[in-house]
């Protein structure tokens, strides 16, 4: 929603949360304060000389701006953002706190992809009449040691803003011959089968056809039951923020009909994939069943 980023857009703040650092990037690991599932905090490489060590939150997930920011993220940010002013008054013995945050090229923003900035103030620092400057990776390091021994002293305990829920979902692993049909997904950007959650009053079979039908176009003309999967590993914390405990209901089909027609408003992509040679990216409540499936199939 109100998108300015170009096409073929390296974001930079992407990388930070995912550890990387290559050429594409001025940031560094090393300037990491904090970094759990949801959000990741550093110091800026970007500075004003009277209010150096200033501190970025970001959400890990993609979001361009703050139209886009889920609730629950946006809660988490503004949580952490205490904390950080905080351990500000504490390390750097600052005068006072403020914060600021930037979207589409009118309100200023530069680097596409949400960021709260949070500041140490100071008296007449004139934070707003000086120019930006670049702070060295040095000195980087030294302001994020400082606020990482802080947190290790002091460790940040997250609000619990939503209780995990228990999910009862259905699922189809679709397959022909040596090759399963998996769908990307549009909020993860991982590969999965094909299921979703059952609705009340709904049989579980029901909504296994329902779903693989939604997601694929495609009508299981039998389905074979394969199991119930559930337990920690399928503890999942979905990119809005949404924690959920998962008991999927696992299907087999390889008889069906009808022609592939993907759900664009969830899914990227849809693709026959061989069983030896399945996308890295696999969303993480699949991989229970999905090696079961494979381990019966002699592929692993």
């Amino acid at each position: 929603m109100y998108n300015h980023k170009p096409d073929n857009y390296v974001c930079p703040f992407c990388l930070v949360a995912k550890g990387i650092e290559n050429e594409n990037i001025i940031s560094n690991q090393e300037d990491v304060i904090y970094h759990d599932e949801l959000i990741t905090a550093f110091i800026s490489a970007g500075c004003w000389k009277n209010n150096k060590g200033h501190v970025l939150i970001i959400p890990n997930e993609h979001y361009e701006n703050i139209y886009e920011l889920p609730p629950l993220i946006s809660a988490k940010i503004h949580d952490f953002e205490k904390e950080i002013a905080l351990a500000f008054k504490e390390v750097y013995k600052c005068d006072g706190v403020s914060s600021r945050q930037h979207n589409e090229p009118s309100g200023d923003q530069d680097v596409w992809h949400y960021h709260l900035h949070v500041f140490p103030r100071y008296t007449k620092d004139n934070l707003y009449k000086t120019e930006k400057e670049h702070l060295s990776s040095r000195e980087r390091r030294d302001f994020a040691e400082k606020l990482r021994i802080y947190f290790s002293n002091k460790p940040y305990a997250p609000v619990q803003f939503q209780k995990p829920k228990q999910l009862c979902g259905a699922s189809v692993i679709l397959y022909k011959g040596r090759k399963i049909l998996l769908q990307q997904r549009k909020d993860n950007k991982c590969w999965g089968y094909h299921g979703g959650r059952v609705e009340l009053g709904e049989y579980v079979e029901q909504t296994a056809r329902r779903e693989l039908y939604e997601e694929t176009g495609l009508r299981a003309k039998s389905l074979q039951l394969f199991g119930v999967f559930s337990g920690p590993e399928l503890h999942h914390i979905y990119p809005d923020g949404n924690e959920v405990y998962i008991i999927d209901t696992v299907y087999l089909c390889n008889d069906f009909s009808g022609t592939i027609n993907y759900q664009k408003e969830e899914c990227l992509d849809l693709q026959w994939f061989d069983f030896d040679k399945l996308p890295e990216a696999l969303s993480p409540p699949i991989i229970p069943a999905l090696r079961k499936f494979l381990r019966l199939q002699g592929s692993i």
